[in-house]
């Protein structure tokens, strides 16, 4: 009678580590999958999307002072802007990472599970310049 459970125990417990295999399985197969890449046109040297009162004070004092002193201080340098937009986007929840890509330098590929590519593309477009979705789908892994 005791060596009848012994062998059930042992059979049920190879049963269980196979069954705990195939979930893992099924767990990596699935984690694999759930990663998205998304890339996002930005363009660092255009102007943002500022509030009308803004855009107001800017033209008027455009008429006042000298066109050069108020590009330097509206306009910021593109390395600063490359920046803003990269802390923008590795902070979005979901993300894994983000590289800048393109001749331009002007493409964040954005790397990582479950992150809204919209919502980011909005947050770029009124923190850097105007920003749109290229593409977005599943991370194909090369």
């Amino acid at each position: 009678m005791i060596l009848f459970h012994v062998t059930m125990a042992a059979e049920e417990a190879a049963a269980a580590a196979e069954e705990v295999k195939a979930a893992a399985a099924v767990v990596e197969v699935v984690a694999v999958a759930a990663m998205e890449k998304a890339v996002i046109k930005v363009y660092m040297n255009g102007s943002k999307s500022r509030p009308k009162i803004l855009k107001f004070l800017i033209r008027v004092l455009k008429l006042m002072v000298p066109y050069e002193v108020i590009e330097k201080i509206v306009n910021k340098s593109t390395s600063k802007r490359r920046v803003k937009a990269m802390k923008i986007a590795a902070t979005s929840p979901g993300v894994i990472s983000v590289a800048i890509e393109g001749e331009e330098k002007n493409q964040l590929v954005v790397t990582g599970e479950r992150f809204d590519a919209v919502n980011l593309a909005s947050v770029l477009k009124r923190n850097v310049g105007f920003a749109q979705v290229i593409s977005f789908g599943p991370d194909k892994k090369e």
